[in-house]
């Protein structure tokens, strides 16, 4: 048996949580079919029969079709076995739960070898696993494993991640199947089958809840979703959230990227906790390209279609990609013409879409931006108090969709000091603006966007402030904004210079669970994978 499953594979994920190192144990002990039911007529035909360790499986004279069953039922779990090609066309296949299954050998449809494909009653093979043709070995053992999490099935054949499939007729429970497809004179060898189901780890995935004791918000439930892959929303988000939550009262909850291991991971669309947003007031985004699967897209939805109040910074504009099937129209450069250019147009009020105007427009690293207050709308609950504010995040431009208030423009600098001068043939775009959209409910939604508030960017005071009175208005609270409110950050803030793979390592949301809880954690152990060179 390929061994090098063992070393890689310890943690497994599912949208709402993560999962601890499963104990593979045997289903099949390799002398008899004891935990397994046969299919009627089995003793006489001799379809499934256990031979010196070996499961091994054949047509009888009618060729009929069967399927060996376990007598157990499973939820999520893991499971990994060797099979070997024998006599004939070989069609075999492992269900999970259902009728849902990995296809083992050549599709009687298709005509052709789907190994590690799902076939989906219904659907056919909605994908084909990759690099089959290099791995499957037609005359030799091979060592496929195969996980079904939720709605999610993951396979790997060889040690090899061949195909992800998120099925929507998957059972919630069910046992594991053995096909032998009927009509085939055929043979195929099953050895060391082995299963673990998955328990959740509650604990590690849990999300990060700051709870407001007393202020304008008690009793109002903010909901922060940080996951972007370049400008350190997971750093941003907590600060924001601390202020909210320590001097305003807010209960804020931020939920973040995450991987196999429970760390943040910038830029994961695997976000756990998304059921928070039932009960939410509030929703606050620092997102870029993500493609959550289909639950996590129905709650998010949710709070939409309930007109819940949005403020998305930076390139949340942007914040999904490649979203298949019920969801796709999201997708930031979706062309459906009843949402035309996804979320971040319809909701946000802009996307990314470079070619009508709105994209990078600052050199990162080489330009600072520095924002102002249009004099139109000096007197603006959002620009309350809010001066002086410069980012170091370069400009982005942007188009705005009718309708959107401008209340803020940027500037490009030639130096990444807050005294650099404009650059010349780069007029003022706007950065910071308010509008409403219209939700399924009927009833209207308040927005606040910014092209700014990496976590460098909100070390400036005004661009922190512009951003908590945004909160502020979006939810109806204008009243309670003073220009002098206290946006000073609670606890240490020392963020990491933004850039892809810049994060920092080895963070788990609790580690910034307490008020002093430093934002991000240092040392070796925090080290960025990348660091980045700037213009001084």
């Amino acid at each position: 048996m390929n061994t090098r499953f063992f070393g890689s594979l310890i943690f497994f994920t599912l949208a709402s949580g993560l999962f601890a190192e499963p104990e593979l144990k045997s289903i099949f002990n390799g002398k008899n079919l004891s935990g397994w039911q046969p299919p009627k007529g089995n003793d006489e035909a001799g379809w499934y029969k256990a031979e010196d360790g070996v499961l091994k499986i054949q047509s009888g004279p009618k060729r009929k079709g069967s399927i060996l069953w376990t007598k157990k039922e499973y939820r999520n779990f893991v499971m990994e076995f060797d099979f070997r090609f024998g006599e004939g066309v070989v069609d075999s296949g492992m269900h999970l739960r259902n009728q849902d299954q990995i296809q083992i050998g050549i599709s009687g449809s298709l005509k052709r070898d789907m190994t590690c494909s799902p076939y989906i009653p219904g659907k056919g093979y909605p994908v084909e696993a990759s690099n089959i043709k290099k791995l499957l070995k037609p005359k030799d053992w091979n060592t496929m494993r195969i996980q079904a999490v939720g709605k999610k099935y993951t396979v790997w054949l060889q040690g090899e991640k061949v195909m992800n499939y998120v099925s929507a007729s998957a059972a919630e429970k069910g046992p594991v199947g053995i096909q032998l497809h009927g009509n085939r004179n055929m043979s195929i060898d099953y050895r060391n089958l082995k299963l673990a189901e998955i328990k959740t780890v509650a604990a590690v995935s849990a999300p990060l809840v700051y709870e407001g004791i007393e202020g304008p918000g008690k009793g109002k439930h903010i909901v922060f979703i940080a996951s972007d892959h370049e400008y350190r929303g997971e750093e941003t988000c907590p600060a924001i959230a601390r202020i909210l939550a320590k001097r305003y009262g807010f209960k804020c909850t931020v939920l973040f990227g995450l991987d196999e291991q429970g760390h943040i991971k910038a830029g994961s669309s695997n976000v756990p906790g998304i059921e928070a947003l039932g009960n939410a007031d509030m929703l606050f985004l620092f997102l870029r390209f993500l493609a959550p699967e289909d639950e996590w897209m129905k709650q998010f939805t949710s709070y939409l279609d309930r007109g819940g109040p949005v403020l998305g910074l930076r390139t949340t504009t942007h914040a999904f990609n490649k979203l298949q099937g019920k969801y796709a129209y999201y997708n930031f450069n979706s062309r459906n013409k009843e949402y035309d250019w996804g979320f971040g147009r319809q909701i946000l009020g802009e996307t990314w879409r470079p070619q009508e105007g709105a994209g990078h427009y600052g050199r990162n690293h080489q330009y600072s931006t520095r924002m102002f207050v249009v004099p139109e709308q000096k007197d603006h609950p959002v620009v309350r108090g809010v001066e002086d504010m410069h980012t170091l995040a370069g400009a982005y431009s942007a188009v705005p969709i009718k309708g959107s208030v401008i209340l803020g423009k940027n500037q490009v600098l030639d130096s990444m000091k807050p005294d650099g001068k404009p650059v010349e043939n780069k007029p003022p775009s706007p950065s910071i603006w308010v509008r409403e959209y219209q939700s399924t409910s009927g009833k209207k939604g308040r927005v606040f966007c910014s092209t700014q508030g990496a976590s460098e960017d909100i070390i400036s005071e005004g661009v922190r402030r512009c951003i908590i009175n945004g909160v502020f208005w979006c939810m109806g609270m204008e009243k309670h904004i003073k220009p002098k409110m206290n946006v000073d950050f609670v606890g240490p803030y020392q963020p990491t210079p933004f850039s892809f793979g810049g994060e920092a390592q080895n963070v788990k949301p609790s580690d910034l669970a307490d008020w002093d809880s430093p934002i991000m954690p240092k040392g070796e152990k925090h080290k960025p994978k990348k660091t980045v060179k700037r213009r001084k």
